[in-house]
């Protein structure tokens, strides 16, 4: 081998020594970042997939506090709704974390997309929760169907037994007919309390409370014309049935009070209306981007 070839052979040996050590190099320097990136990836799809179960989980346990038929029970699912709506957002914030360090423009654009959704949703979640928590339809059908069935009861008692009694006097076909109208208006009175305890808005109350009130002058009228009507024997039996009114007339009053606050038939129609929708976009936005972050997965380990 003459002088010349072997300078070839050496140039050629060395170049392709220095090629070799260059690609190794550029290897050793780009596999760690390309790990990152699929490291990077995966992570997102898990936060992402955890986010979307627990938006379902959160909207169970909210549904379940507007249905519950006892305060502590509202309660307790109402802050369990609440701690699982603290887990989503705990993986919001790391995800968020994430894109900063790698993110596609379409990968922020539908996360910020669900930032403004997100916000939403927990501003109903709040309204939705603290109307459950109170209760006041529930309240109202309680005292309604306790206290106030066991007060009217005594009304009716009272006044059934003036209706029945056997007075020896001209008055006696006047004093049935007033205490019978008594009778019957408080005993309509008392149920009209559910279907107002069950109206959905201001005017339908109104509605009932405007013949409320007209049922309640005519039980005031026929227990004031009572008092000239009734013999000594039954004075302490009206007396009864006046008192029961009193106390039925401020059972009323609650029923009405509570009712009108309508709080868990506000939260029932947050819950299937508004909150549903939001939380239905909510979920379309984190599917986006999961599919989003998934499509690049699939380019970066092909």
């Amino acid at each position: 081998m003459n002088t010349r070839n072997g300078k070839v052979i050496v140039v050629v040996t060395a170049a392709i020594i220095l090629t070799s050590l260059l690609v190794a190099y550029l290897l050793r320097e780009t596999s760690p970042n390309l790990k990152d990136v699929v490291g990077n990836i995966t992570k997102k799809i898990e936060l992402l997939a955890d986010m979307r179960v627990n938006l379902l989980k959160s909207q169970e346990m909210e549904k379940s506090a507007v249905m519950a038929d006892t305060d502590e029970a509202s309660e307790n699912f109402a802050k369990e709704s609440l701690r699982i709506d603290d887990m989503v957002d705990g993986d919001r914030k790391e995800l968020q974390a994430l894109l900063a360090q790698d993110h596609t423009d379409q990968e922020m654009k539908l996360f910020q997309e669900f930032e403004a959704c997100w916000e939403e949703l927990k501003k109903e979640d709040k309204e939705i929760l603290d109307f459950a928590v109170q209760n006041t339809n529930l309240k109202a059908a309680a005292l309604s169907f306790g206290k106030g069935k066991e007060i009217i009861t005594r009304f009716e008692e009272a006044l059934n037994r003036l209706i029945h009694s056997n007075p020896s006097n001209d008055s006696r076909c006047e004093a049935v007919q007033m205490a019978s109208d008594a009778l019957a208006a408080g005993l309509k009175i008392y149920a009209m309390q559910t279907p107002h305890i069950a109206a959905a808005n201001d005017e339908q109350m109104d509605a009932i409370e405007a013949q409320m009130r007209r049922e309640g002058e005519v039980v005031d009228n026929a227990l004031d014309r009572l008092a000239g009507l009734t013999p000594g024997q039954e004075v302490a039996t009206l007396e009864a049935a006046k008192q029961a009114y009193v106390e039925f007339s401020a059972v009323t009053g609650e029923v009405v009070r509570l009712s009108r606050e309508n709080t868990n038939i506000k939260s029932f129609a947050l819950s299937l209306g508004k909150k549903r929708k939001i939380a239905a976009q909510c979920d379309e936005i984190l599917t986006s981007l999961q599919e989003a972050v998934r499509n690049r997965e699939f380019k970066a380990t092909r």
